[in-house]
């Protein structure tokens, strides 16, 4: 099984990749300090991996949320100092909550949950439907990507606009939901726009119009790629 890990302290990828190392059927596929690169490299496919290692308490981007965001592209074991979190755990579906310092026979079960996981789900075979949002410290929401028509920037927030709700405001960046969303459905359009192509009803001149309505300029820099995008569906 291949794995990778995900923490903002070196001492503690340095010892989960010990006890990776000594446990025949494992792989340590890569490992990352900063949350949203990992993020990124897995969502994107760049990082193949079937079980991620997280850290919880990490800048930029906490484990929960990045379990959020990987959760349907491998099974999460969460490795943290922080026994605070372990519901959270459990209601993300991780196979493991591993106390640091890692003990070799708590890292074995946890495996072996991992193992018989896999071996019951095509998890490896999933295309990601759908994302999950924290629009404030109690919610967090599924939104269907099918349903997503576009994303605006908002100051310090994200505006999610969907075909079935008023508008979800998340406290994240455009830039984050631009790696997370599959390029292959979405595009940025503008600085402060992304867009699902599928809305799309027609362009007219440097402006895009969806098929609610919705008018939306086309920045300078982003007009190449979009045409370029249009011309090969």
């Amino acid at each position: 099984m291949r794995c990778y890990i995900i923490d903002d302290q070196e001492h503690a990828i340095v010892n989960l990749s010990h006890h990776i190392a000594a446990t025949p059927g494992l792989e340590l596929v890569g490992s990352d300090m900063d949350a949203v690169s990992g993020v990124r490299k897995i969502v994107s496919g760049t990082v193949q991996t079937d079980i991620v290692f997280l850290d919880i308490d990490m800048p930029d981007m906490d484990g929960i949320e990045v379990a959020e965001r990987v959760g349907d592209r491998a099974v999460v074991i969460f490795v943290t100092a922080h026994v605070d979190y372990a519901s959270d755990a459990i209601d993300l579906g991780a196979v493991g909550y591993l106390s640091k310092p890692v003990r070799s026979d708590k890292f074995l079960k946890a495996i072996e949950r991992a193992r018989r996981w896999l071996g019951n789900n095509e998890l490896s075979h999933r295309r990601p439907d759908s994302v999950f949002v924290r629009c404030d410290s109690n919610h967090s929401y599924q939104v269907f990507l099918m349903d997503l028509i576009w994303l605006k920037a908002s100051n310090k927030y994200v505006l999610l606009y969907t075909t079935n709700a008023k508008p979800l405001m998340v406290n994240n960046t455009l830039s984050n939901f631009e790696m997370l969303l599959p390029g292959s459905e979405f595009v940025r359009i503008h600085k402060s726009h992304i867009i699902n192509l599928k809305f799309v009803s027609r362009i007219v001149f440097n402006q895009v119009i969806l098929s609610n309505d919705i008018v939306l300029d086309i920045g300078p820099t982003y007009a190449s790629s979009l045409r370029n995008r249009l011309n090969e569906l």
